[in-house]
């Protein structure tokens, strides 16, 4: 029974500290954003976005200025290909007039599932008039920060909802504007091991959901161009 203490004490200890370095390898932050295999991320991103309002005066815009955060989900399927979800939710300014952009305006909610691969080479053949947008550039990088590898092209769509009661003068989430979205984008690893993320699609005709009795506008078919760093 002496001889067993010992024992008992020793696997004790071991135990506990294999619990202490699970706990601890449980709370580990994320990143960097994986490139092989699959796993989480998050991000910053920028997005901005116009479109003419529906049965209004030629010329009304509405222009949108986001800024905001992103979570998503991404797994390389095998060397040439990959997809992603995420969910993006930034502030955003929406006006028919100026430009803008206002952290304490409306919010921005977007759900984004993209696939990267040969595919992207095969679109222009197998879909001559899609007329998807072209991918803007990587903007300006950090000093010491430069592009590694080949940046890699995925198609994406989204659904966006838009909270549109400030521009009408209502109540927050009074008023919401939903919107189908597609498009082409471009990851490029950095040699921070961070991920640029730029992209560019079209934004169909919205549907709006209304509470109450308030105007229920509709907004035309439009463009959006996004940027996001990815960790």
């Amino acid at each position: 029974m002496r001889k067993l203490l010992p024992l008992l004490a020793l696997l004790a200890a071991t135990g506990t500290a294999s619990a202490a370095d699970m706990a601890v390898k449980a709370l580990k932050p994320l990143g960097p954003y994986p490139v092989t295999g699959c796993g989480a991320y998050y991000g910053i991103d920028a997005i901005g976005s116009a479109a003419t309002v529906k049965n209004a005066p030629v010329g009304d815009t509405v222009i949108g200025g986001d800024v905001g955060g992103s979570f998503g989900y991404t797994c390389a399927s095998s060397p040439t290909t990959f997809w992603f979800v995420e969910v993006i939710a930034d502030f955003q300014n929406l006006n028919g007039s100026q430009n803008g952009l206002a952290l304490t305006g409306p919010a921005h909610i977007e759900e984004r599932a993209a696939f990267g691969g040969p595919l992207n080479a095969m679109l222009p053949s197998l879909f001559p008039n899609l007329n998807l947008p072209a991918v803007p550039s990587l903007p300006g990088l950090p000093i010491g920060v430069t592009q590694t590898g080949t940046p890699a092209g995925y198609i994406y769509a989204a659904i966006n909802e838009d909270d549109i009661s400030a521009k009408f003068g209502n109540t927050a989430n009074r008023q919401w504007i939903v919107t189908p979205e597609a498009g082409v984008g471009m990851l490029s690893r950095l040699s921070n091991n961070v991920v640029a993320d730029v992209w560019a699609g079209v934004r169909l005709e919205s549907q709006a959901i209304c509470l109450g009795n308030v105007t229920c506008p509709k907004i035309n078919t439009g463009f959006a161009t996004g940027v996001a760093f990815k960790y």
